[in-house]
């Protein structure tokens, strides 16, 4: 039990990539975090960003214009 909860202590990080990096493939409006500035969010498979968001409270599912038409 102690190996298993140091070798979890030692890769906690790489735990919480590959946990955010399977939310986005699944979900792809949850963001994955870069870094505490920076935010991705994968395409769908036409192409296009959407973010699940929250406006006073109201849940809102975005639909995100790049700008790179």
């Amino acid at each position: 039990i102690g190996l298993v909860l140091m070798v979890g202590y030692t890769f906690k990080d790489e735990v919480f990539i590959v946990k955010d990096r399977l939310a986005q493939q699944l979900l792809p409006s949850s963001p994955h975090k870069i870094n505490d500035e920076s935010v991705s969010f994968a395409t769908t498979e036409k192409g296009h960003f959407y973010v699940d968001g929250k406006i006073n409270g109201t849940e809102i599912h975005f639909l995100v214009d790049s700008g790179a038409s």
